[in-house]
């Protein structure tokens, strides 16, 4: 509706309930969801345990007083946020991608900080909303480990969309006062309502007891080939 004077129509700035959006989105995820809960995967014929699994052996896992035993075990226990090490962000109020489809009033100003998938993704979504987005980026471009001339063409249609997009900008500190959050990068201070910490995420393998499987893995998560083998 911006854009429409392209076709030749008169462009419109409309306002955006953002409280229905997030409703919709909510429940799409709700919808997704429910089609692998233990009682439709069990209808399906699966097993399903519920608990902590931990690895006695590469191919035994206990699970309560259960012990389970197979040729393979596929480990898909997902990932969760990475939170970097900021001064100030254990004090200061921030979303992550799993919690920032609770919001329900648009952001005025919203900040970013990570120029990856999604980073980009919702920095783009809220800015197509209508809020002044501003995207923080430590490297010199966005999307580093894709194609280069890929991140040129983000970049550029970022800025066009009216994204603040700045690189090789490394958050240094953050702080609240009230409701505005403040935080300082590349010596730049600037002041937001709303902060979305999306700088990659980290693996779920804690308490599994990996090292008893003898498969490589890190904090980035387990090793595996092109064909997504372990060792």
């Amino acid at each position: 509706m911006r854009t429409a004077s392209r076709f030749g129509l008169a462009p419109v700035d409309s306002a955006v309930d953002l409280k229905p959006v997030m409703e919709h989105v909510r429940s799409v995820i709700a919808e997704i969801y429910s089609h692998t809960t233990p009682e439709t995967l069990r209808d399906q014929g699966i097993h399903v345990f519920l608990g902590e699994p931990h690895f006695i052996d590469a191919h035994t896992i206990s699970i309560g007083d259960q012990t389970l035993s197979a040729n393979y075990v596929l480990i898909c226990t997902g990932a969760h946020p990475f939170v970097p090490p900021i001064t100030g962000l254990d004090t200061t109020s921030y979303l992550t991608y799993q919690n920032i489809w609770d919001l329900n009033v648009l952001p005025k100003h919203l900040v970013v900080i990570g120029g990856g998938p999604i980073g980009c993704e919702i920095a783009q979504g809220f800015r197509r909303l209508g809020s002044r987005v501003t995207l923080l980026e430590g490297g010199d471009r966005l999307l580093p480990r894709d194609d280069n001339d890929a991140s040129k063409i983000l970049a550029e249609v970022f800025r066009n969309e009216g994204i603040d997009l700045k690189l090789k900008s490394n958050v240094e500190r953050t702080w609240q006062i009230g409701s505005d959050i403040h935080l300082t990068a590349a010596g730049e201070e600037i002041v937001c309502d709303v902060l979305l910490v999306a700088v990659g995420r980290r693996p779920n393998i804690d308490g599994l007891d990996m090292e008893k499987t003898g498969v490589k893995y890190s904090k980035q998560g387990i090793q595996v080939d092109r064909n997504l083998r372990t060792s």
